[in-house]
């Protein structure tokens, strides 16, 4: 339901919006340290107050939860458009790269390195 609501965000300034969805079979995690937070509650809210002051966080390998938006420096169509035109995005929609496990984050500067070289 986020990645519905977050998609009709554009479909109201009369952007088109796109949601892909895959299927596959869950992969065993139990070897990496996982953290899933269900709700935006106050144990979220630490965490990703504490990630972005740079404070010490204990370290998971993968983390499932909602995103937290409020820090844009570009709009979200300009950022959109970047990463839809991204070597990153081909890669991914390939099956070369495998970055399901990463963060929003990681995905972001690493398009944004690859924005700086072009």
């Amino acid at each position: 339901m986020q990645a519905v609501n977050y998609a009709q965000r554009f479909t109201k300034w009369g952007v088109d919006a796109f949601l892909f969805s895959y299927e596959m079979a869950a992969p065993d995690t139990s070897r990496f340290r996982c953290k899933r937070f269900e709700s935006y509650d106050e144990e979220w809210l630490d965490y990703v107050s504490a990630c972005r002051l740079g404070l010490p966080v204990e370290p998971f390998d993968i983390i499932e939860g909602g995103i937290a938006d409020d820090k844009v420096y570009i709009s979200n169509v300009d950022a959109m458009d970047m990463f839809y035109n991204s070597r990153t995005f081909q890669l991914i929609s390939q099956g070369i790269a495998d970055f399901h496990c990463r963060s929003d984050r990681c995905l972001a500067e690493e398009v944004e390195r690859e924005n700086e070289s072009l």
